[in-house]
């Protein structure tokens, strides 16, 4: 208010209204990009969610680590001391599997690659982009268990991304 009691009036600068209209499509940019992109990256099919390889050998990790209650470290001997969570080699499995089961038909890849010593080729489940770096001993190591980001393994019969 002014000294005599008139209202003075605040007028934008001329850059106002160039600016309101160059926002414009900044806003249409944004809004379709929350109705549209925004759901098409969540959704199950670009995520890889629910993602079940079939692999070489059925193995039960619902058995094995639900089951027998075997710790995950067993098979994955490396999880707690590299980057890398190792897949076991297969004298791992023979360590029990040279004594139960060993007529077993669904373990024929493994009896073979113990004979010849060609590994077992295992399909990759949880695999990260080249440009991911992640250290599964530094999470490990913090007391990170296995779950968070697996999911409930000793739950699955076959192992799928959560």
């Amino acid at each position: 208010m002014e000294k005599d009691g008139s209202v003075k009036v605040f007028v934008f600068p001329k850059w106002a209204n160039t600016a309101a209209k160059a926002a414009v499509p900044f806003a249409l940019g944004g809004a379709v990009y929350a109705a549209v992109l925004v759901p098409y990256a969540l959704n199950p099919g670009t995520t890889d969610v629910g993602y079940t390889p079939q692999q070489p050998v059925e193995y039960s990790h619902e058995l094995h680590a639900g089951q027998m209650g075997i710790d995950c470290r067993y098979c994955h001997n490396t999880v707690d001391k590299t980057a890398f969570a190792a897949l076991p080699p297969t004298q791992t499995c023979m360590n029990c599997h040279s004594h139960i089961l060993t007529d077993s038909e669904k373990l024929k890849p493994v009896m073979e690659s113990y004979k010849t010593g060609k590994p077992v080729k295992w399909v990759i489940v949880h695999d990260l982009p080249d440009y991911v770096y992640f250290n599964h001993s530094a999470h490990i190591n913090k007391g990170v268990s296995c779950v968070e980001c697996h999911g409930r393994v000793d739950k699955m019969e076959r192992v799928s991304q959560v």
